[in-house]
Parts: structure tokens; sequence; C-alpha cells
């Protein structure tokens, strides 16, 4: 039997917050097993870092980012999701994330993620946060 609309909606909610655990946790085969082989990652534009596209080059990215000690120590980083709307195959989240830079400085941004879902899996994510407000915590 097919699954309702209000259904889909609420599964998705349930892979936004998992893939928030996955992220805070480090846990990268959980990361892995919530996307899609062709999924499209994209960060804010002021980061430079623009659009990456592939399962395996995301996780590269994203393995870089948290594991490697360039952008934050290793373990440190935790996402709180403070709300979640979905609609159809789109979810919207308002993520508060916080760790610590290498330096020993604390981290704490708003983030604005909106992701499209595919049979449970993301096959879409656009990435939105204040790239000043981390380059300023970054280097008090």
């Amino acid at each position: 039997m097919p699954k309702s609309v209000a259904d889909v909606e609420k599964a998705n909610k349930e892979h936004v917050r998992a893939w928030f655990r996955a992220l805070g946790d480090s846990d990268y085969a959980a990361m892995r097993a919530l996307m899609t082989d062709d999924v499209e990652l994209w960060t804010s534009p002021s980061v430079r870092e623009g659009a990456v596209a592939g399962r395996d080059e995301v996780m590269g990215r994203l393995e870089r980012v948290f594991s490697s000690g360039r952008y934050y120590e290793p373990g440190s980083f935790a996402c709180e999701v403070v709300a979640v709307i979905a609609e159809g195959d789109q979810t919207a989240a308002h993520v508060i994330m916080r760790g610590r830079f290498p330096n020993g400085n604390p981290y704490e941004n708003v983030y604005l993620i909106w992701q499209r879902w595919r049979d449970g899996q993301m096959s879409y994510q656009l990435e939105l946060f204040d790239a000043a407000h981390w380059s300023q915590q970054r280097n008090a």
C-alpha cells in the first residue's frame, strides 16, 4: 500500500534528525547510508567551496571538514535540530551547530538546511549559514 504524503513527510523529518545525529557523532557509515549515490551538496556561496556531487565526493568533503582537524577539533562537533518543516520530498531545518576550532576557540552558528529526500535517502542539500560569524569566532 502506498504511503500517504503525511507518512512520507513524517519519515523525512526523522531522516533529517538521523542525518544530524550522524553528523554530530561523525558516524560516516550512517551518513553514507542516508545519501543517494548521486547526492549533491551545496554550501553557502560565501564559503567558496562550491557544489560537490556523488556520494564518495560528498563523503570526502565531510570527512575533511570534520576529521582533518583543519576546520574543527575532531569529536567536538554537535548539532541541535531546533525545527524541521517537511513538504513532500523536501525538508527545511533550523539547526544550531557547535564545536571547537583547532585553536581552542568555541564555535556556535545557526544553519538553515534545505534537503530533498528520495526513498529515505538525501539526494540534495543546500547549507546556509553566516560565514562571517564563523570567521569571527575562529579568529577571536
